[in-house]
């Protein structure tokens, strides 16, 4: 008596899969992982290059009277939350879990670039880019941490090449979209498409 054997089929992303299995099941494990990701690394790419394109408008904003000098200690400021974020980022992680770190990153660097965008002192706006920093330090680490997990050993270095392309498209947005949604009339000192300052 001999005993059927279902044929197999190789699919990439995964070793191989009864031929008889739905085209769902063949979608690699960790396509949903490195979508989320992306769309996190381009949010967090759009907050930290967006400074960049609001300098000119920061140094004519008469109320404020800054400088070059305290323009460039403004911006500095979140590089300095970036090096305290990625130190905490594993101790956070391994206490809170990866995914919720991860959210909890993305919700802390957003959150900071509304309230940078209606800081009404410069020191305000400062803390603003440290906690945009901050947030951003933390889910760098954590996302690649993360694409790794759930990257099958032979596709991890794609995983992560495709996750942080994000950050790169991030930056070419906040070049490209800098003001592209504020009226005519108003001030062009923005510090995100959806809010404009008089």
């Amino acid at each position: 008596m001999t005993s059927h054997v279902p044929e197999v089929t190789a699919v990439v992303g995964l070793d191989y899969l009864p031929s008889g299995e739905s085209d769902a099941a063949r979608i690699p494990p960790a396509a949903p992982v490195v979508g989320l990701c992306l769309m996190a690394l381009v949010l967090e790419g759009y907050d930290l290059l967006m400074y960049g394109t609001v300098v000119p408008s920061l140094l004519t904003y008469t109320p404020w009277d800054l400088d070059a000098t305290d323009v460039g200690m403004l911006g500095s400021l979140t590089g300095i939350g970036m090096l305290v974020g990625a130190l905490l980022a594993a101790a956070v992680a391994d206490r809170w879990g990866r995914r919720r770190t991860l959210l909890a990153a993305v919700v802390m660097f957003s959150t900071a670039m509304g309230a940078c965008a209606i800081a009404p002192t410069p020191e305000v706006f400062g803390a603003g880019r440290f906690a945009v920093g901050l947030g951003a330090g933390v889910l760098m680490p954590t996302a690649a941490a993360t694409l790794i997990e759930f990257a099958e050993p032979r596709a991890r270095a794609r995983s992560v090449a495709m996750g942080f392309v994000g950050t790169c498209i991030g930056g070419i947005l906040a070049g490209v979209f800098p003001c592209g949604w504020c009226p005519p009339t108003a001030s062009d000192r923005c510090f995100s498409p959806a809010w404009c300052r008089g």
